[in-house]
């Protein structure tokens, strides 16, 4: 069921089943619904949605799930069912759990706020 239109040239289907849409070659915008059943990739763009919502695995230190463009051991992930962290050059420095306790140098915090390392006031 087609939910808009879009016209596309020089589309592009290779034998492993991908399919590339090239940007510059797209003469109208997508409206309604549109439903990928696989991996979106983007490149030389940015992704932006609107009143949407992105779903992603739950990731790892090393592997955000969301990183920058760049720079891709830096960023958001879920390191367990909710629960949140924030990763820098593929460490976990901050982690937030499903219970309302944060850690800051720490994955597994076991008070409100749990600090590993020197805390300077």
């Amino acid at each position: 069921m087609a939910y808009g239109s879009i016209k596309v040239d020089n589309i592009i289907y290779d034998d492993s089943g991908d399919v590339t849409l090239p940007i510059s070659s797209i003469q109208s915008s997508i409206s309604g619904i549109l439903t990928v059943t696989g991996d979106i990739k983007t490149t030389g763009g940015d992704v932006v949605a609107e009143a949407g919502v992105f779903v992603g695995t739950l990731g790892a230190a090393a592997t955000p799930t969301y990183t920058f463009s760049g720079d891709n051991n830096t960023g958001l992930y879920a390191s367990a069912a909710d629960q949140i962290s924030i990763t820098t050059s593929g460490t976990a420095k901050l982690t937030v759990k499903s219970d309302g306790k944060v850690g800051i140098g720490t994955t597994a915090p076991d008070m409100l706020l749990d600090v590993t390392g020197t805390v300077t006031a």
